[in-house]
C-alpha cells in the first residue's frame, strides 16, 4: 500500500538543539542526563525543501534551548532570506541572548517568548539553576525597543507557576510591562511527566496550595 501526502502541515515546531544553558528544576529533561546532544545544522535546514509549504515555523525549547545551537544566527538569517513567507516564532530561556541576536531577530519574527519564570533574581537562580537574570531582562527590553513596529514580533514572558514563585505573579506582570512585553503567560507546574523526571518536588504544584494561589491570581 502506498501512502500519498495530500498536504503539508501549516504549523511546524522544531527544536534546533537538545543542549540547554539552564538546568530548570521543573523541567523533565535534565541536561546532565542527556546522552545525545545533537543540533540541527544549517545544511540540515537547507535540505528541508518542504518548508516552502509551511506557514509557521516555531523554533521551540523544552528539550533544549535553540540559542545554544552555534548556528542559530546563520539558520535564522537563511530562513528569513530564502523563506520570507514563513512566520517564525521563538521560545527561549534568553540566557544566551546578545545584542547581535536581538538585531537579527527584530522585525524577522512573528512571536518571541522568554520563559523567565520569576520576577526576582534570587528566585530565578533557584528555579532555573543558572546565572544571567539581568542580561535576560536587558536583552528582552533591547529587542522590544528594536522592533520596527509593536507587532514585529509580538513579545511575551512566560512563567511556570510553583509554590515557590506564585507570590511573584503580580511583580512578574509589572516587570513584563516595564520591559516592553505585550503580554504574559502563566503555566501551572505539573509534577507528573511521561518522559524523564522533574527535580522539583510534587508538593510545589499549586494543586497543594489552592487557597494561596487563588488569592494571588484572582486578586
Amino acid at each position: 500500500r502506498c501512502e500519498i501526502l495530500q498536504s503539508f502541515p501549516p504549523f511546524v515546531g522544531l527544536n534546533l538543539t537538545s543542549k540547554c544553558s539552564a538546568h530548570c528544576s521543573f523541567c523533565s529533561i535534565q541536561p546532565h542526563e542527556q546522552k545525545i546532544k545533537d543540533s540541527v545544522s544549517l545544511d540540515d535546514i537547507k535540505k528541508m525543501v518542504w518548508l516552502r509549504y509551511v506557514e509557521t515555523l516555531a523554533i521551540w525549547g523544552g528539550i533544549g534551548d535553540s540559542l545554544a545551537n552555534k548556528e542559530f544566527l546563520p539558520i535564522v538569517r537563511y530562513l528569513h532570506k530564502t523563506h520570507p513567507h514563513l512566520k517564525l516564532t521563538l521560545s527561549t530561556n534568553g540566557i544566551l541572548l546578545t545584542e547581535e541576536i536581538c538585531q537579527a531577530l527584530a522585525g524577522n519574527l512573528a512571536q518571541f517568548n522568554i520563559s523567565l519564570n520569576a520576577a526576582r533574581k534570587e528566585t530565578w537562580e533557584r528555579l532555573m539553576r543558572a546565572k544571567g537574570f539581568e542580561n535576560v531582562c536587558t536583552m528582552f527590553e533591547k529587542l522590544a525597543r528594536l522592533r520596527p513596529d509593536k507587532n514585529s514580533p509580538n513579545m511575551r514572558l512566560s512563567m511556570v507557576l510553583t509554590k515557590e514563585n506564585v507570590h511573584e505573579a503580580v511583580e512578574f506582570v509589572e516587570l513584563a510591562h516595564r520591559l516592553g512585553a505585550d503580554g504574559v503567560t502563566f503555566v501551572h507546574y505539573m509534577p507528573s511527566t511521561v518522559v524523564g523526571r522533574r527535580d522539583l518536588p510534587a508538593n510545589q504544584s499549586l494543586y497543594h496550595c489552592k487557597g494561596v494561589s487563588d488569592a494571588i491570581l484572582y486578586q
